[in-house]
């Protein structure tokens, strides 16, 4: 199962192609951290629960595994 791709399309959630210009890394960070609070409680995390439809689960990153996967993200996705 493909949660995200980047820059492939949508699937079960969003294409992350872009993302890091879209959000701020606070934002990823939070989404990543608790995105089913997110989800209820921040406009944009409600509209993407309403368009995908699938929940994704807190990921328990450590400060350096979060920088570590913003870094991936925005390589791949052409941003600096």
């Amino acid at each position: 199962m493909v949660c995200h791709t980047i820059g492939a399309g949508d699937t079960l959630g969003p294409d992350l192609a872009g993302v890091t210009e879209r959000r701020s890394e606070e934002w990823l960070e939070k989404w990543m951290a608790d995105p089913i609070a997110m989800g209820q409680n921040d406009p944009i995390g409600v509209e993407l629960m309403e368009k995908y439809t699938t929940q994704m689960p807190p990921q328990n990153l450590t400060e350096q595994e979060h920088q570590q996967v913003f870094a991936y993200i925005s390589s791949k996705s052409g941003a600096e």
